[in-house]
């Protein structure tokens, strides 16, 4: 018996006069979503020695779940986005370091004033690929906001990021054999965008120092671009702070140093 004699075998006479096109107008469904007619879809006969594969040779529903492809990819995407936000919204709350900064530190929620404008535009309309910033100034003034905001974007694009302080980075990368200790550097030299906020608090060490100075170095060395870092010292009072210029100077170098200016708004609002 050859294939088609076996395919006659298995449709019914009335319709094995009929072409997969004449015979899919035999039947359609409504999609519950959309409520377009979807026509059956013709599955070939597969042979498989004496027999056909069960579920080939025949017309079948096109629809998901009730949904026709179209509206079954929509509603695919519309998990897969979902997914993904939930995930994004994790990884940003253990990146920040609680709820609170997740929640508040965004830009639409930032307090702009003519002083520190130049620092929110320079913030929001940060590119990884080609910028650098050292955003310094006092206590209160809105720096880490900035920074938790504009990493938040970057996060949002599909960029890998890291967001720490300076004590954070030392302990990941201190206390381990000399192979994995260039492992972790070489982490956050590869990172699209490197956060640094607060630089020059706590108790500064050589080894900091030298550890700070490694990854700056190679991040220029790989195009120079991704990296933020704040504090509440100018770059003067910083070399003055670490007794030492090196670290100054290659921010110098590599960053645009924007002032943000102002009153330090947690004690504002508390004195309210």
């Amino acid at each position: 018996m050859n294939i088609t004699q076996r395919l006659t075998s298995i449709i019914p006479p009335e319709r094995q006069d009929q072409s997969p096109e004449s015979t899919a107008q035999l039947g359609t469904d409504r999609c519950r979503r959309c409520h377009e007619e979807v026509p059956l879809e013709w599955v070939s006969p597969i042979a498989c020695g004496r027999r056909f594969l069960p579920g080939t040779g025949q017309w079948r529903s096109q629809m998901i779940d009730g949904r026709c492809p179209a509206c079954d990819a929509v509603e695919t995407e519309r998990r897969d986005r979902v997914r993904r936000e939930h995930f994004l919204r994790l990884r940003l709350i253990a990146m920040f370091g609680g709820e609170k900064p997740y929640r508040e530190f965004r830009f639409e929620r930032f307090d702009i004033t003519a002083g520190n404008r130049d620092a929110f535009l320079r913030a929001r309309g940060f590119h990884a690929l080609r910028d650098n910033l050292y955003l310094w100034g006092p206590c209160g003034v809105g720096k880490t906001h900035l920074a938790c905001a504009l990493a938040r974007l970057q996060a949002e694009k599909g960029l890998s990021v890291s967001f720490l302080k300076p004590p954070q980075l030392l302990r990941r990368v201190r206390r381990r054999e000399a192979v994995e200790e260039q492992q972790a550097i070489d982490h956050f030299v590869r990172e699209d965008v490197l956060v640094l906020d607060d630089l020059g608090i706590g108790q500064e060490t050589p080894y900091g120092r030298q550890i700070l100075q490694e990854i700056f170095d190679g991040r220029e060395y790989r195009g120079g671009a991704g990296l933020v870092i704040t504090g509440k010292y100018s770059l003067d009072a910083l070399a003055r702070k670490l007794n030492d210029d090196t670290i100054s100077s290659r921010i110098a170098g590599l960053c645009r140093v924007v002032h943000v200016p102002g009153e330090d708004r947690r004690v504002s609002r508390h004195a309210m």
